[in-house]
């Protein structure tokens, strides 16, 4: 035993040598930086990520290239959650405009901007409500009043939580009595391809996303801005249908909480060198997106503000207390119980010889299950790192399980082995890990 003691402190004491050794003799980045688009390809976000880590790498201003991992699902929470819980280096950043405000208030998460490191703000998108081009609608005022007089029967393509959202809020809000039918879609592709096939009757799209998918068959109501878009000079803004709204949504870039100042300015200013090619400005200046830029501390000064706004629309911020779940633990207990049951039927040599009687059994049954609901809830509602969790509770689950005899063993395999995998294919090989 004392022998396995010996080689399991090793292993741990040679994880982490190498983890600071490779931190601190290749720099940063050492590996490909991966940019988290919590949305599908296509859409209005991926579109602007795409094309700054274009501009970046053919810049040469990284070490390292910058790659784009699509992650949609739940209104960008998905793929933003991937990096709350992700590796605070800088290899891991998330890319998510007005969304990771917004997600907060609609009750898909319990953070916001606070739980991440600001690094940049590169560009604000304006923003515009369209139809089909065969709707019956053809004007803002004309949606709206059909929407008040016949509520909820409107269906309105969104990605609740996000920005297309958000700006539906804001234009039921200005008319006082608009009531849409919220249908829950995706990001810009996915909405467009709602409104062609007829299953909804309007949605939002950025000023982008629009000029993509306009000869598709989309057509725009308004423009919520201050003044006609250069770009959309026959779309009236909703002031001018007597609603005021203004809208543009900022694309921002963000760090896991924790990642040191160092390199969360070392990625804005690599950012920053990126928008000043020309390449990329002419590329902005095809999608009429405004290249302003704004360091960490701009952007989180920025972001409070727009959580003002949604404050002003009435929406308050979800409680973070945790939801029912009683189902979860209903099916959690019984398949422990279960399992408890079968195996008392199954080796009742077990208590005849003294290896284990059904009171343990039975008792270790109950702390597995509790252990599997803890480990289930916190990853879901806390911020400690998931691969901190997930060696805890491997660790946990297999004294449960095992008891103490032969513990060393059982740990150096369940846990050593799992740990030196993560450490070759993630740290060393860049392999994206769940």
């Amino acid at each position: 035993m004392c022998r396995s003691i010996a080689v399991l402190k090793l292993l741990v004491f040679l994880f982490g040598f190498f983890y600071s050794l490779t931190t601190t003799l290749l720099g940063f980045p050492d590996r490909p930086v991966k940019v988290i688009v919590p949305f599908s390809p296509g859409g209005g976000s991926d579109t602007f990520a795409r094309i700054m880590l274009r501009s970046l790498n053919s810049a040469g201003v990284s070490a390292e290239p910058w790659v784009v991992v699509n992650i949609p699902g739940a209104g960008g929470s998905i793929g933003s959650r991937r990096v709350l819980n992700a590796e605070p280096d800088g290899h891991t950043i998330l890319f998510l405009h007005d969304g990771i405000v917004t997600a907060r208030y609609s009750g898909l998460t319990a953070f916001g901007p606070e739980a991440f490191e600001p690094i940049a703000g590169t560009g604000s998108l304006g923003a515009v409500i369209c139809v089909g081009e065969d709707s019956e609608y053809t004007s803002l005022s004309q949606l709206l009043d059909y929407a008040a007089e016949n509520p909820d029967t409107v269906t309105f393509a969104a990605n609740i939580g996000a920005p297309s959202w958000f700006m539906a809020r804001l234009i039921q809000h200005a008319h006082g009595s608009a009531a849409f039918r919220f249908v829950q879609s995706g990001g810009g592709a996915r909405r467009f391809s709602d409104l062609k096939g007829n299953h909804v009757s309007a949605s939002a799209f950025s000023v982008a996303e629009f000029l993509n998918f306009e000869s598709g068959g989309l057509r725009a109501l308004a423009y919520l801005g201050a003044e006609r878009h250069p770009a959309l000079p026959n779309v009236p803004t909703a002031k001018e249908n007597g609603y005021d709204v203004e809208y543009e949504n900022l694309q921002a870039w963000w760090a896991p909480k924790g990642t040191p100042a160092s390199i969360v300015d070392e990625l804005s200013g690599m950012l920053q060198e990126a928008m000043e090619s020309d390449e990329f400005k002419a590329e902005l200046a095809k999608l009429q997106i405004d290249p302003a830029f704004l360091n960490g501390s701009e952007l989180e000064i920025d972001m409070s503000l727009r959580a003002g706004r949604i404050e002003e629309l009435g929406l308050v911020q979800p409680s973070t207390d945790l939801p029912r779940l009683e189902f979860v633990f209903i099916v959690v207990a019984a398949l422990g119980g279960l399992l408890a049951i079968c195996s008392i039927r199954r080796f009742p040599h077990f208590s005849q010889r003294g290896w284990i009687t059904d009171q343990t059994l039975l008792s270790r049954a109950g702390i597995a299950t509790g252990l599997v609901a803890t480990y289930l809830l916190l990853i879901q509602f806390t911020e400690i790192p998931f691969e901190a969790l997930t060696f805890g509770f491997v660790f946990l689950i297999t004294i449960a399980i095992v008891g103490r005899a032969r513990i060393t063993r059982i740990v150096l395999t369940s846990i050593a082995v799992p740990g030196l995998c993560y450490f070759l294919l993630h740290r060393l090989l860049g392999l994206e890990l769940p």
